[in-house]
């Protein structure tokens, strides 16, 4: 049988070089996280009630079985377009709430970018222009590709796996020494200090990435990291600090990337709505759906039982009391899809066929909305 190339669903990357031969096995993926859950997928594990398997799901005597709030909070990672825009209906109607995630860096990353605004870039845009990349985080669980994709780029390349309060405040400090008539290397005392080391890279370079990972910030210190970070961001972009001696001289700027989980729900929030509104998502509350597998980062283990999952992989009972297997736009139905870095809507293609009801369906009818 011959291949066939395919957007990947499975993180918000969405790499399109993604090969799958006729039958729906992965000819090179290249992707530990896309050949699992496309695993999962394609042979995707029984209907399961506690630790009691079931052909045959009564809808009505599941409904009375679930210890469900009566406004239950949904966890989904990427959902495609189509997925969100039916989640945003049941969001309105007052059926369900969305959980965002417990990863606390995002959750005030997102805070502060709404706040004070940001200079984002696209991967295209690191990849051509960036001469220093500077990452932070953790990367590689929801996006394990982003790397090899980032070492495409001739940039050099620093990593910081926890951002302290401290390394931020040297890079203001040393920021705040720095003359934008300057065109030499700005500040020289502590030259030893990580924050010097770091600032002279940025001040050497005229475009300079920050990619932005999860559990980024030092623990307990995530609303102040974000802040400052945006806001030295800022203060460098508005000092226009010149590099090199040409007339006129070129500056350095700094921009961020961030490759967002749920860039279509808020993509579909903002369309109907023109904002999305913080009574719309429930965090850091812990929610009792989940759609679709959860990707564990460091900071967010798979360590509570949650009361329903809908798709992905079964859990087991320890990690998920029911588990309801559904099939997924991308893999047995069409959809779109919008690049996490908010670059692209891309195509997600049904290179295979499944007689079980979507992600949503099954939702509708275990919250009693949809016919049976």
């Amino acid at each position: 049988m011959s291949s066939k190339s395919i957007v990947c669903p499975f993180c918000p990357l969405n790499c399109d070089d993604v090969v799958l031969d006729g039958d729906g096995t992965w000819v090179d993926s290249q992707c530990d996280l896309a050949a699992g859950q496309f695993k999962a997928v394609v042979t995707p594990s029984p209907a399961r009630i506690g630790d009691q398997t079931c052909e045959r799901i009564d809808w009505e005597s599941l409904r009375h079985s679930l210890s469900l709030p009566d406004v239950p909070t949904v966890e989904l990672c990427d959902a495609a377009i189509g997925e969100s825009k039916s989640l945003e209906a049941l969001v309105a109607q007052g059926a369900i709430r969305i959980h965002i995630g417990d990863d606390e860096s995002d959750v005030a990353m997102d805070q502060a970018i709404g706040r004070d605004g940001l200079m984002a870039a696209t991967l295209g845009d690191v990849i051509r222009h960036a001469e220093f990349i500077w990452i932070i985080g953790d990367i590689g669980s929801a996006t394990p590709r982003l790397s090899d994709r980032l070492r495409r780029s001739n940039a050099r390349l620093e990593s910081t796996r926890i951002l302290s309060i401290e390394l931020l405040s040297q890079l203001h400090h040393l920021l705040g020494e720095t003359n934008s008539t300057d065109a030499d290397e700005g500040p020289r005392q502590d030259s030893s200090s990580a924050g010097y080391q770091l600032f002279r890279q940025v001040r050497r370079s005229r475009y300079t990435a920050i990619v932005l990972g999860h559990s980024a910030f030092e623990p307990g210190c995530e609303v102040s990291a974000a802040e400052m970070l945006t806001r030295w961001m800022q203060r460098w972009n508005n000092l226009a600090i010149p590099v090199g001696e040409i007339d006129p001289p070129l500056t350095s700027r700094v921009v961020m990337l961030r490759f967002t989980r749920n860039q279509n729900l808020r993509s579909v929030m903002r369309w109907r709505n023109n904002y999305v509104s913080r009574s719309h998502f429930s965090t850091p509350s812990a929610a009792s759906i989940r759609i679709g597998g959860r990707v564990s980062t460091i900071a967010a283990p798979i360590e509570l039982q949650i009361e329903l999952q809908i798709g992905g992989e079964d859990p087991g009972p320890a990690n998920a009391r029911v588990y309801l297997p559904a099939s997924i736009p991308g893999v047995h139905f069409s959809d779109t899809t919008i690049r996490g870095d908010g670059s692209v809507t891309l195509p997600l293609l049904a290179p295979m066929h499944s007689d079980l009801p979507s992600r949503i369906e099954v939702l509708r009818r275990v919250l009693g909305t949809a016919p049976e």
